[in-house]
């Protein structure tokens, strides 16, 4: 008994160690390194160790001056082992494979989790925890259990149901990814579920192997034996860090390594097992352990690509056709590329995060992002370049299509680019295979720190600044880096995103690049969130001639004319922010990102305003007016590409509709116009197509809801479901005749209620439908879905305050809806209610001061309530935003006419003229 007590103890205390390690995996990622920083944090844990040597210290010098009572007395070891030295050697082994198994199984969900629920810093701190609470909690099961897990067999069917728990991951991660809205609102939960479900088994196996390996008399044997069973695990673990991702996940693949592992911890179990089992019987059960091995293998859950191809084609844009150009799983990267043939382009990510694709925004950033530094270079003679990141490898050829760079030296980590060059050629000039690229497989930062050579272009090329292997290269540390490595006369630039970032966090990153670049530009590909930052050693001039000069020498492989990037004049739409602009942009932030506490998570930043909020329509540089060597009709191009990008810029901020017509209008033709006046009706083709696909699993459905009718008369559940079946193929009369139907049988029915108001509304019974309706509501009061429809339905007939009442009882949909205070605004301004409605587009203007309809029906209240200064101050900051709106315009020379000030008509008749020619171009 004495000894059992003391294996227990050992259990208990590896227990309890482990969840100390996973509170302070916890407490360090989500307070510690997001507060004080990493130095901080280190500082802290080593105190705690500190704290922690000095108490164990302090027991012992109690426990030997007897503090504690009298030790147990120890009998004298013998040696004799509790079982024979061959079961003693499985038993180490079975501890090596379950260290071994641990330590990868960790790393490989680690990978599958980034690829489900994204790549932060977070979620390597939530995985770590989780494994490290299910270790610590099933030790100190396992502890409890080995009072009753004395012997190898008992042990060997844990061993057995631990492995078959390390092929749960991948099942747990299609279920529970399948679930969209707890993924949505709780994806902490999920990835700790995800962990804890296998991890939960793996602990309890050390503490089970000490109480099984415990000696028979003494102690000191006891101690010996969990010192080796607790070596040999910790062997394991430490082979399994460092062969899992370089060795076992580009042979097997992620998947197949899950499945290796099972098997190979069923196969410890089980060759433990057949060891207690007669001669005879081993010879039976060894053959059935195998076939039932052979039978599990292919049964693994091979739908984890599926799933994931699935998870990026809905972030893409729900193609139908989706398909798999590539998919490949290496030592530094899951790479995965897929074609949307609906939506006409080709996508690719690098471990879940969205690195290139063939969209003509995306293309066009990063053609623009490997020009524009050599352009900008003050030097026309061919020099070196260094890029950072291949990604799909279209910066780095259009670089070396500039006609201006001789060598071009790109480090990436991931080795794996052939096949990704090869599906690229399109748009990447075939980089790879140019004799003036030269791949390096490093880290980024490494090979800057490791090399000393100076370039007059470095163009850096890497991930998210929220990925967890990229924010190191978004560092005050990693910009003065890059400065040392750069010329004096030296250009550098960086992608910079704009999706997922908050204001604040992007005025952090602005200000880091300021602290060390100075001189900086901001550019962005308009309609996108694809973004750079170029940095140059005087002030940039925007020098038409010049630039004219060199994109005439680029070669046609680089394709610049059809990615409109052939002309300096529309180089001026991708022009933001001047470092005045920047500066205003930043306002007082003083933080900046340094190595040792990065501000890319939300905890750290105490903040997390949405970017729209600060959109860069609000903050564009007059590039027109500051460029050098340009002629008046330069001017105008290079204005109207700016009137053009911010309106697109209030597109992609605020899903502006109004906006993209704004912009078809200046140029109808422009790439990044066209994509996204193509993105509804591509949409709409597929919505009719997959009806089309649904035609016979929607007949099927049907059939079945009229057997279910028909058997059961008083169902009104299934009168509505092939009523929404007819209603979808726009067969009224039959909907409206099994509605009509179930509400004789129900006629509280809410469904049928609602569904029979939708009839009435396509067949235009407004009357009868506003009636459904009204039912509906007086039973649902807080039925969302029917207060809209209803209030639309009021507005067509002039019922303003009615809808007005509906409107104001709904609420906005969220804090920053401007279009509710618009449609609010445009109920009151009905009613005449100016003051009201004066309220309302003001509220809408703080949240979006560029709104030119807010704009104008503010100056049309104004005009209403004789306000002419207020009217006219409207008008002329709604032509800042938008110089060519007609209304606009024409009130405006209309009141100058009338008050005599014929120096304002003519400029604005001029503009006038050219919008209506705009207008007529595009017609």
């Amino acid at each position: 008994m004495a000894q059992e007590r003391h294996a227990a103890r050992t259990g208990y205390l590896y227990g309890i160690n482990t969840l100390g390690g996973a509170a302070g995996s916890l407490i360090a990622g989500y307070v510690l390194l997001p507060k004080i920083g990493a130095s901080l944090t280190l500082l802290v844990a080593c105190l705690v160790s500190v704290l922690a040597v000095a108490g164990a210290l302090t027991l012992h010098r109690l426990s030997r001056n007897g503090s504690f009572g009298a030790a147990a007395p120890q009998s004298k070891a013998t040696g004799d082992f509790a079982v024979s030295r061959p079961v003693a050697g499985l038993i180490m082994l079975i501890t090596f494979v379950i260290g071994f198994a641990s330590l990868a199984y960790e790393v490989l969900l680690t990978r599958l989790v980034i690829l489900y629920f994204g790549n932060t810093l977070v979620v390597f701190t939530l995985v770590v925890t989780a494994f490290l609470i299910g270790i610590g909690l099933s030790a100190l099961l396992g502890t409890w259990a080995g009072t009753v897990v004395k012997n190898p067999t008992l042990m060997a069917g844990v061993t057995v149901l631990a492995g078959a728990g390390l092929a749960l991951p991948p099942f747990l991660l299609v279920a529970l990814s399948s679930g969209g809205s707890m993924r949505a609102s709780s994806p902490d939960l999920l990835v700790v579920a995800i962990m804890l479900a296998p991890a939960f088994m793996l602990g309890s196996l050390l503490p089970i192997a000490i109480q099984v390996m415990r000696a028979d008399p003494g102690r000191v044997n006891l101690a010996r034996r969990a010192g080796a069973l607790y070596a040999v695990n910790t062997l394991g673990g430490m082979l399994a860090a460092g062969l899992t991702n370089p060795v076992l996940i580009p042979l097997l693949g992620v998947e197949g390594t899950v499945v290796g592992l099972s098997a190979l911890c069923v196969l410890a179990g089980s060759g433990l097992w057949w060891s207690q089992r007669p001669v005879g019987l081993r010879w039976v059960a060894a053959p059935a352990c195998a076939l039932a091995l052979v039978l599990a293998l292919p049964m693994s859950a091979d739908r984890l690509p599926d799933l994931y191809a699935r998870k990026l084609a809905a972030y893409s844009g729900q193609d139908l056709d989706a398909t798999v150009k590539l998919y490949h799983e290496g030592a530094v990267a899951t790479v995965i590329v897929l074609d949307f043939p609906w939506l006409g382009f080709r996508d690719m990510f690098l471990n879940g995060v969205e690195e290139a694709s063939t969209r003509f925004g995306h293309v066009q950033l990063f053609k623009l992002l490997g020009l524009l530094p050599v352009l900008a270079h003050e030097s026309d003679a061919p020099k070196d370049a260094l890029m950072i990141a291949f990604g799909a490898g279209i910066a780095a050829g259009t670089t070396l299509g500039s006609g201006s760079v001789s060598s071009l030296d790109c480090v990436d980590l991931n080795p794996d680019i052939a096949p990704i060059n090869d599906l690229f050629k399109d748009v990447n000039q075939d980089v790879l295979h140019d004799p003036r690229f030269h791949f390096i497989q490093e880290d980024g930062r490494n090979y800057l720190l490791r090399r000393s050579k100076q370039y007059p272009l470095i163009i850096s090329d890497s991930t998210h600044p929220r990925a967890y292997d990229s924010w190191i290269l978004y560092t005050e540390e990693f910009y003065r880096l890059v400065r040392r490595r750069l010329t004096p006369d030296g250009v550098f630039a960086q992608w910079l995103p704009l999706s997922d970032i908050s204001v604040e966090q992007y005025r952090i990153l602005l200000n880091t690049f300021r602290t060390v670049f100075p001189n900086l530009t901001l550019w962005n590909v308009y309609g996108t969130d694809q973004a750079f930052l170029l940095a140059t050693p005087t002030p940039f001039v925007f020098d038409v001639e010049r630039l004219q000069r060199q994109l005439d020498r680029v070669g046609e492989a680089t394709h610049l004319t059809q990615y409109q990037l052939d002309r300096a004049v529309k180089l001026a739409g991708f022009f933001v922010m001047d470092r005045e602009k920047i500066d205003a942009f930043i306002g007082d932030e003083g933080r900046t990102n340094r190595d040792n506490r990065p501000f890319h998570e939300k905890q750290a930043l105490g903040e997390f305003t949405p970017l729209r909020a600060q959109s860069f329509d609000r903050y564009q540089a007059d590039l027109s007016a500051s460029a050098a060597n340009a002629g008046d009709a330069d001017r105008i191009a290079m204005r109207d590409r700016q009137v053009l990008a911010r309106a697109m810029q209030r597109l992609f901020f605020f899903k502006d509709e109004d906006a993209l017509a704004e912009a078809a209008l200046i140029d109808p033709i422009d790439g990044n116009v066209v994509f996204h006046q193509q993105v509804t009706p591509a949409r709409v083709a597929m919505l009719v197509d997959r009806a089309r696909r649904d035609a016979r699993r929607t007949s099927a459905e049907a059939a079945r809801l009229r057997d279910v009718i028909k058997e059961s008369p008083t169902r009104v559940g299934a009168y509505v479901d092939l009523a929404e079946i007819h209603l979808k193929r726009h067969n009224m009369p039959d909907a409206e005749s099994l509605l009509t139907d179930a509400l004789k049988q129900d006629p509280e029915s809410v469904p049928a209620r609602k569904a029979l108001a939708q009839v009435y509304q396509v067949t235009d019974r407004w009357g009868e439908a506003i009636r459904l309706l009204e039912s509906v509501l007086n039973a649902s009061p807080d039925d969302h879905a029917a207060k809209l429809a209803l209030a639309e339905l009021y507005a067509q007939h002039k019922e303003n305050q009615k809808a007005l009442a509906l409107l104001q009882a709904m609420g906005p949909s969220a804090g920053d809806d401007f279009r509710y205070h618009v449609t609010v605004a445009g109920a009151h301004f009905a009613l005449s209610q100016y003051p009201e409605a004066e309220r309302e587009l003001s509220r809408a203007l703080e949240i979006y001061p560029t709104n030119t309809e807010a704009r104008w029906y503010l100056s049309e209240v104004y005009l209403k309530t004789q306000r002419r200064d207020a009217w006219l101050e409207q008008l002329e900051r709604l032509l800042a935003i938008n110089p060519y709106h007609e209304a606009s315009l024409q009130r405006l020379i209309g009141f100058y006419k009338e008050t005599g000030r014929q120096d304002k008509v003519a400029p604005l008749e001029a503009t006038l003229a050219r919008a209506r020619k705009l207008s007529t171009m595009q017609g």
